[in-house]
C-alpha cells in the first residue's frame, strides 16, 4: 500500500476535504491535522451546513460522522449524491463494527473507521482516496 505522504506527491494540489462531525472538539482537531497537511477542508456541524457547503463548491473527500443532531449518515450521502458531488466518502463511526454492509456499499462508502479515529488513520485514508482516478473518470 502506498503511503498517505507518498501518494500526496503525485497529486495535483490542492485536494478538497469536507468533514462532517456535530463535535465541535473533533471537528476542529480533524480539521486542523488535515490543514497541517495541505489539503484545503472546511468543516461542517450538521448536514445541512455540508449541504450547502457543497452547493458552493467541489470536495474530493467527505469525511461524516454516521450521527449527526439533523440528519444520519445515509441521509447526508444521499443528499450529496442527488446534489450531484461525486467525492469518495468516508464514514467514521462508533458503531463502525455493526454497520450494514450492504447499505455501506450502496451508498457508495469507500472506506469506514471507527471512533475514536487517529488522525493518522484518517491522513491515510485521505491519501488512499485521492490517489484513485476521480469518479468522473470512472464512468
Amino acid at each position: 500500500m502506498t503511503s498517505w505522504r507518498e501518494a500526496r506527491a503525485n497529486l495535483v494540489w490542492p485536494r478538497r476535504v469536507m468533514v462532517v462531525e456535530d463535535e465541535e472538539f473533533l471537528r476542529e482537531l480533524v480539521v486542523r491535522a488535515i490543514l497541517r497537511e495541505g489539503y484545503e477542508v472546511e468543516g461542517a456541524a450538521t448536514a445541512a451546513e455540508a449541504l450547502q457547503l457543497a452547493s458552493h463548491q467541489a470536495f474530493d473527500v467527505v469525511i461524516t460522522d454516521w450521527v449527526l443532531t439533523d440528519d444520519n449518515g445515509p441521509g447526508l450521502i444521499r443528499a450529496l449524491r442527488k446534489a450531484g458531488l461525486r467525492a469518495r466518502m468516508v464514514v467514521v463511526s462508533g458503531y463502525a463494527g455493526s454497520l450494514d454492509m450492504d447499505l455501506l456499499t450502496e451508498l457508495g462508502v469507500d472506506a469506514v473507521l471507527a471512533k475514536p479515529a487517529e488522525i493518522r488513520e484518517i491522513l491515510e485514508v485521505i491519501g488512499d482516496l485521492v490517489s484513485i482516478p476521480g469518479r468522473e473518470e470512472e464512468e
